[in-house]
């Protein structure tokens, strides 16, 4: 996973790596934020919560990536991100 300009994660203009050890099925990126999708069905998501965008319960900041637990049990098969919304 390569991330480049104005994240919560890298903030730079060149493609940079991004330590995630999982194999993607499928990521999107919203306003400032993203959410990535493993091929075993794990949610992950960072950035920007000030609307609840993660998922993860609150509206704090995420600056790592991190499951969303809420899909721990459930088949997610695509993930898509809006401004401030996503839908999976």
């Amino acid at each position: 996973l390569f991330l480049w300009g104005l994240n919560f994660l890298t903030n730079t203009y060149e493609p940079t790596a991004i330590n995630f050890s999982h194999s993607l099925k499928d990521v999107a990126i919203g306003s400032d934020y993203g959410i990535a999708l493993c091929t075993k069905g794990k949610v992950y998501a960072w950035g920007r919560n000030e609307n609840g965008e993660l998922g993860i319960g609150g509206f704090t900041n995420n600056l790592e990536i991190e499951e969303n637990p809420y899909f721990s049990k459930k088949k997610v098969i695509a993930v898509s991100c809006g401004e401030h919304h996503v839908m999976a």
